[in-house]
């Protein structure tokens, strides 16, 4: 099997508020073998910018802090 990485995509939405930002998660991405991206988005985002953030084993996912996400959605590469 192939060793291709997994991004979760977010789209940010910075709030004038103590909470700062706002981060959805809008999708998937995988590299592809000559290293470009694949992404698949399950919603657009409002301002127009995307944030990719690679996907860690469940260990080192455990000593990340996660972003504040509003919604989670999962594609599996074709």
């Amino acid at each position: 099997m192939e060793n291709r990485k997994r991004f979760n995509v977010f789209s940010i939405t910075q709030k004038n508020n103590a909470n700062g930002a706002v981060w959805a998660r809008a999708g998937t991405a995988y590299t592809n073998r000559d290293g470009s991206l694949n992404i698949y988005l399950d919603v657009l985002p409002l301002e127009g910018q995307l944030h990719l953030r690679e996907v860690l084993s469940r260990r080192e996912e455990a000593v990340v802090p996660a972003p504040n996400t509003v919604a989670n959605s999962h594609h599996e590469p074709h």
